[in-house]
């Protein structure tokens, strides 16, 4: 909900020419969410911007209180949707990104009709090089696929 309140008045903002110039251009569920996003006061908004700062340091403090220097889950409910339209397919990341959190996607693994779906390691804000080293020891574990450049951290690749 925080993240949605957020996410779609951005979409409805950032993409106002494109929206009213080329809306036949747009996804159905684009356009959903952008509707959406046009809806939210700006006293809701600025809610939505509390709350996720709130949830950011709770989340912060549960992985400092843990001793945890990274999560690793899934980084979605499932494979690759079929075609352009997510149906009903949810991605697990805008949670990462709600909580202001680094995070690398890892397409690790197929599903029986031969479509990605992989993990995530999600560190620590502000704890980039953290994870960039964990995922290299993933690697040379062979539970990751090689890393074969990673731009702007070489001394992590």
């Amino acid at each position: 909900d925080v993240h949605s309140r957020l996410y779609n008045p951005c979409l409805a903002y950032y993409f106002k020419n494109e929206l009213s110039r080329f809306p036949h251009l747009i996804s159905k569920s684009f356009l959903s969410l952008a509707e959406e996003g046009k809806k939210l006061s700006p006293e809701d908004y600025a809610l939505a911007l509390k709350e996720q700062s709130s949830l950011s340091i709770e989340f912060d403090n549960l992985l400092r209180d843990r001793q945890l220097d990274v999560v690793i889950t899934y980084s979605s409910c499932g494979s690759a949707p079929p075609g352009f339209e997510p149906a009903k397919h949810k991605d697990l990341n805008a949670l990462w990104t709600l909580l202001r959190l680094p995070v690398i996607t890892v397409p690790k693994f197929l599903c029986p009709s031969n479509r990605p779906y992989g993990f995530v390691t999600v560190g620590r804000r502000y704890s980039d090089y953290k994870i960039l080293r964990i995922l290299k020891e993933l690697v040379s574990c062979e539970l990751a696929p090689p890393i074969t450049k990673i731009v702007g951290f070489p001394e992590c690749a």
